[in-house]
């Protein structure tokens, strides 16, 4: 089984990807069946293969449960390793998260947060390039590039202390890049809150609007209801009227046809 292990590295530090999957994917499986053998080197490895491949959704499944099942995740390298393939997937919020993490379990890896930093300004160039973007994006993005700006400050405070391996230059470089990216970004956040805005407003008078045509509806509607009321009362009145009349009437004939002078003239 370990063998079958190198020799699939072997083949993979050649670029034979193919060859070395298989033999990474047979020594998985079969280090999969036994509870006595822990291999967590196989699925790194083929990991790393679906990563070569450009499979970068398989790398980061393979990475997360090699991180999950051997490691509880709480191994720093196999966790900048999926940061690495989120980076390459261009996935640059899973890839923060990921280095975050990292940095909590190895805080003294300043290569962790050079990354971090490299990920937020990634992430805010990309949505500045976007077409369209949303103001909580646009806001987001500012909020990010304020945070690499103090990573990447940090980085060129430490290095007058102690190396930590980076070009303070290029430190430099970044904090200005972002620093530039910032600038554009605020300027979107200030027009994109002020269409916002406006849009917010135009809702509003659409809503009065709405709200004053509803109301008239709804007082013409009343108007219609109280004449129709009114004219079923007037009608009812009538009604009425008309039967007291009736009966006033009957009254009277009754009255009339019981005088005593018409039942004599009956008898006769």
């Amino acid at each position: 089984m370990f063998a079958a292990n190198g020799l699939g590295i072997l083949h993979a530090e050649k670029a034979q990807w193919d060859i070395a999957k298989e033999l990474f994917t047979q020594v998985h499986e079969a280090a999969s069946g036994s509870i006595f053998v822990q291999v967590p080197d196989v699925w790194i490895n083929l990991a790393h293969i679906y990563f070569a491949q450009g499979l970068f959704q398989q790398a980061v499944k393979m990475y997360q449960n090699c991180a999950r099942k051997f490691f509880y995740n709480t191994d720093a390298t196999t966790l900048l390793y999926l940061s690495r393939t989120h980076y390459e997937a261009e996935q640059w919020q899973d890839c923060r998260k990921s280095l975050l993490r990292a940095i909590h379990l190895a805080p003294s890896n300043y290569l962790l947060r050079f990354n971090v930093g490299v990920s937020m300004q990634k992430f805010s160039a990309s949505t500045l390039q976007k077409t369209k973007r949303t103001v909580d994006e646009v806001r987001a993005t500012v909020s990010e590039l304020q945070n690499a700006i103090r990573v990447f400050s940090l980085l060129s405070v430490a290095s007058t202390y102690h190396s930590h391996g980076f070009d303070e230059r290029k430190i430099e470089t970044h904090v200005e890049y972002c620093r530039h990216l910032l600038d554009a970004a605020k300027v979107h956040r200030d027009a994109a809150e002020q269409a916002e805005k406006q849009t917010k407003q135009k809702l509003e008078v659409t809503r009065q609007i709405a709200l004053a045509d509803e109301a008239r509806r709804r007082a013409e509607e009343q108007r219609k209801f109280q004449l129709e009321r009114r004219k079923q009362e007037d009608e009812l009145k009538q009604v009425m009227q008309q039967e007291q009349h009736f009966e006033r009437v009957k009254e009277q004939w009754k009255t009339s046809n019981n005088t005593p002078g018409k039942r004599k003239d009956r008898s006769r």
